[in-house]
């Protein structure tokens, strides 16, 4: 069948398109809040695998994220108006960790494509996040990424979800 209102239908599906990507740039771009330097202290923040929440409890979506923002899991946390990192050592190794972790799982996703549409928004995130990071510690995001893909070197949250993906040997 050809549908009589195709051309509509087309407009708004490229109107739905062209606000997803609209909406997706103005949420990468609120990256300079979600990164902060060394010494900004946050007393109130609760630690978290990927960083740290200001508002554990109630999350709070920025934007329409491809990602469910909940207090449950990591992937949530990254989407969360609540979500902080510090341009340091400690939440630099966190994100890079919980990347490589993500990685290595994709021989489970069945394709590469299939893993890239369900992970590729979390690899967006986090690449966005370091960059900005790396903005404000030149070298860090480069030194930490040899440390943790190469020495194996991963933040002990993500080593230990690692070691427990090998021993069920969903990993190789």
């Amino acid at each position: 069948l050809i549908r009589r209102d195709w051309p509509r239908c087309a407009a708004r599906a490229a109107g739905s398109s062209t606000t997803h990507h609209d909406e997706m740039g103005m949420f990468f771009e609120r990256l300079s809040g979600v990164v902060l330097d060394r010494e900004v202290v946050m007393p109130s923040a609760v630690e978290r695998a990927v960083g740290m929440c200001t508002a554990f409890g109630h999350p709070e979506a920025i934007g329409s994220p491809p990602v469910p923002v909940d207090c449950r899991g990591a992937e949530g946390c990254l989407f969360c108006e609540h979500f902080k990192v510090h341009a340091d050592e400690h939440d630099t190794r966190k994100l890079i960790s919980c990347r490589y972790c993500i990685q290595q799982t994709a021989p489970l996703a069945g394709s590469q494509e299939r893993f890239l549409a369900l992970f590729g928004p979390i690899f967006d995130r986090i690449g966005a996040i370091l960059s900005e990071v790396g903005k404000r510690a030149p070298g860090i995001v480069e030194r930490l990424e040899r440390e943790v893909v190469e020495d194996g070197n991963l933040d002990p949250y993500w080593a230990g979800k690692l070691e427990m993906l090998l021993n069920l040997e969903l990993v190789a």
